[in-house]
């Protein structure tokens, strides 16, 4: 479908360079309210406009995710009392699906909605805030990952596919605004370091250190045991692993076409 649909008008092809800015926000463990926590973000694109219906987007994308047990409903969610907040670097590469005919400066095909979905790269880094002190939680093994008897130590860069909305509409010959919103539906549950169970704090204690037991049980009511008196872990849950984490970004993009006029006649000799 992709090949039909970029085979027809070959003068369509126009090239555009941008700016991208709006707000990101996390859903996962520790949030599922959409847009709460939003930070401002943003970055830079460019757009290749294979025709009229089609154009293929290259983008990079920075912001910062956040949230916290404290400002949940849930009083189970408020008793487990965890953190964190994240960077986001995002290379994406995604398809454009145009519902109208659109061209960038034509007056003819000025406005279309279209839908996108692609692949993206990301690095994040989730930390949790101890004291006046910000530690970085992936080399903490707050879960027991990397240990004996826990999970995999997870990786800070990881894949997600894109899926989103938006429409487009022209303001001149050269000049162009898009408003979109998109999820980003990723492929680990650690962007907040939080999917599995309990680990056995005297081992944290023992093989990583005070820091990390801090961290990694801040329960607010500790009544329920983590491990029992021989300090085996009993599976008490931490975070829901059957779910991975997802990150949004809403925002304005202006774009600004580069090359030829694609609306001009051709000149016959």
């Amino acid at each position: 479908m992709l090949l039909l649909l970029a085979a027809p008008v070959a003068r369509a092809q126009t090239a555009e360079i941008g700016l991208m800015g709006g707000v990101m926000y996390y859903h996962g463990d520790l949030n599922n309210v959409h847009f709460k926590n939003s930070n401002i973000s943003g970055g830079l694109f460019y757009r290749y406009n294979i025709n009229q219906r089609l154009a293929f987007r290259i983008n990079f994308l920075y912001g910062n995710v956040d949230a916290a047990d404290s400002d949940a409903r849930d009083p189970v969610k408020i008793n487990r009392n965890l953190s964190f907040k994240s960077s986001i670097t995002e290379l994406a590469g995604m398809m454009e699906f145009h519902y109208y005919k659109y061209s960038p400066g034509s007056k003819l095909h000025w406005f279309s909605t279209y839908l996108l979905t692609g692949i993206a790269y990301f690095r994040m880094n989730p930390k949790a805030k101890l004291g006046n002190v910000w530690y970085e939680l992936n080399a903490l093994s707050t879960e027991g990952q990397g240990l004996e008897g826990g999970p995999k130590r997870y990786k800070l860069d990881a894949f997600a596919i894109p899926v989103g909305l938006g429409a487009k509409f022209n303001i001149g010959k050269r000049v162009s605004i898009s408003v979109e919103y998109s999820i980003r539906f990723t492929f680990t549950d650690y962007l907040d370091d939080v999917s599995g169970t309990y680990f056995s704090s005297d081992r944290l204690e023992k093989e990583v250190g005070n820091v990390t037991v801090q961290l990694a049980d801040r329960r607010i009511d500790k009544t329920a045991p983590v491990q029992d008196a021989t300090g085996q872990t009993l599976g008490l849950q931490r975070g829901d692993p059957s779910r991975n984490d997802w990150y949004g970004f809403a925002g304005l993009f202006f774009s600004f076409r580069i090359g030829k006029d694609p609306n001009t006649c051709a000149r016959w000799n």
